[in-house]
Order: structure tokens, then C-alpha cells, then sequence
């Protein structure tokens, strides 16, 4: 009589737990990854439009002491990993200390658009953002904002990690609750 009781009550449970780390695991990862690419892309926009009439004032006048710090200082964020300035013909007119070798003004993760890609470096992954500043009646210039991503695994980790807690103990719970049920039906 357990044995049957057990087969119906515990391997259920077992395949529910197995089809929650399975399944709801990489669809959480997955829906994580996107929230939180979409929040680095918003406040990569937010960063450039906070920054773009100060910066568009100095490469105007042409203030190449007063752009470094200035880029030096909003560089100062902890996910905000460099700033890199380009002109229209693609030649590098600033770039903070941190600009990893692998962006360069011409390479396709910095585009003549408003756009943002990621590349994957050995040190880890990082979003290019690309933004154009028009300063007055001079030429554009582009503006690239590259954000650390490591952030992200180590989020992603722990919540992957609640989740599977989550799912252990609502299942715990579920055994109790129904190992009372069993044991109230048995003495009944």
C-alpha cells in the first residue's frame, strides 16, 4: 500500500522538480539575459543624453584637456567601463584608459548609428553602445559607450540559484502536506 502511495505521490513530485530545473531554469536565464541587455542599453541612452550637450560643447571649442576629465569623471561608474570619441571619418579623437584594443572607431561594433552590440573579449562580455553627437554647425562625431557585462552571470547566478531553492522547498512542503494528507487517510 506505501509502495503504490508512494508511486503516485512521489514520483510526481519528482517530475515536477525535474521539469523545473529543466525547463524553468534556462527560460528564467534566458528572460534575465534580456532584461537585463535592455536595461544596459536604456542606461547607456540615459548616460549619453545626460552627457551629450557638455560633450558636444567641448569638442565644439575643441577643449581636449576639459573633454579628458569630464570622461575621466562619468567614467567613474562601475559598469560603465570606457568612452570612446570618433570623428566622422573614423580616426579616435579621446578614449578613456579602459577601452579595450578589440573596439577600434572602425570596427563594426561601433556603427555610424545609434545601435549597441555585444562582443565577447577574454576578460569577459561587454556592450558597445554608438551613439552620434552633432556639436553646432561642425561635423558629427560619434560617441561609444562600452559597459561591462560580468555583472550579469553573477546575477544571473543567483537567481538561478533561488529559484532551484524556491522549487526545492515549495516541493518539501508539498511532500509534508501531503505525507499528513496520506497519514490522515490512512488512520481514517
Amino acid at each position: 500500500m506505501i509502495r503504490s502511495l508512494l508511486i503516485r505521490y512521489v514520483l510526481p513530485i519528482a517530475a515536477a522538480l525535474s521539469i523545473i530545473a529543466f525547463v524553468g531554469v534556462p527560460y528564467i536565464e534566458h528572460m534575465l539575459t534580456d532584461w537585463f541587455r535592455s536595461d544596459i542599453e536604456l542606461r547607456a541612452r540615459l548616460v549619453m543624453n545626460s552627457m551629450e550637450e557638455p560633450l558636444a560643447g567641448l569638442l565644439e571649442r575643441k577643449e581636449s584637456a576639459r573633454l579628458a576629465a569630464y570622461l575621466e569623471r562619468v567614467v567613474s561608474d562601475e559598469r560603465l567601463l570606457a568612452v570612446m570619441i570618433c570623428d566622422s571619418s573614423g580616426a579616435r579623437v579621446y578614449a578613456t584608459k579602459l577601452v579595450p584594443a578589440d573596439v577600434t572607431c572602425d570596427s563594426p561594433t561601433t556603427s555610424l548609428v545609434n545601435d549597441a552590440n555585444v562582443a565577447r573579449l577574454p576578460s569577459g562580455l561587454i556592450e558597445v553602445s554608438s551613439f552620434t553627437i552633432n556639436p553646432g554647425a561642425g561635423r558629427p562625431y560619434r560617441a561609444v559607450l562600452i559597459h561591462d557585462l560580468s555583472f550579469i552571470d553573477r546575477r544571473q547566478a543567483a537567481a538561478r540559484n533561488l529559484v532551484l531553492a524556491f522549487a526545492v522547498v515549495a516541493v518539501g512542503l508539498l511532500g509534508v502536506l501531503g505525507g499528513l494528507v496520506i497519514r490522515f487517510m490512512l488512520n481514517r
